[in-house]
């Protein structure tokens, strides 16, 4: 996918995707998020990845991760259907003896159910699919162009 994309496209392109939080904000907000030491880390780990452009070097592990938080503060009804969707696919998993035929059939079931609804009713309030858009383009561009 090598396309050329004139420069003001790539510098547009550019801009957005090196828009996100500083690191040591992002890390801060990382610290705080009610999750195990090992997300953690690998979260850690996603902030620090750069990608050289050229003269430019782009933080786009931290983009990604604030796009992340940024959805699920957006978008609160499709991160509560999906986390709804697995909780309950991993409590039919721990039912003795059918648990462990049910739960790797149904805990995928459930989370794709559950993220659907909420997404559905997300939906109804805004615009994902725009926004979605608008980072894949920016994204795609800069990769390009890498």
């Amino acid at each position: 996918m090598s396309t050329t994309v004139p420069n003001e496209g790539l510098a547009a392109a550019l801009a957005e995707v090196s828009r996100s939080q500083p690191l040591r904000l992002m890390l801060g907000r990382i610290e705080r998020l009610n999750v195990s030491a090992d997300v953690k880390a690998l979260l850690r780990d996603l902030a620090r990845i750069t990608l050289r452009v050229g003269e430019a070097v782009v933080s786009i592990g931290r983009k990604i991760i604030d796009f992340a938080f940024e959805l699920v503060k957006s978008y609160p009804s499709t991160t509560f259907g999906l986390a709804t969707g697995l909780i309950v696919g991993t409590l039919v998993a721990g039912i003795p003896l059918l648990g462990p035929l049910l739960g790797p059939i149904l805990t995928p079931l459930l989370s794709a159910f559950g993220l659907t609804l909420g997404a559905l009713e997300d939906l109804k309030d805004g615009g994902v699919r725009r926004r979605i858009d608008a980072l894949e383009r920016s994204v795609a561009t800069v990769l390009a162009n890498a």
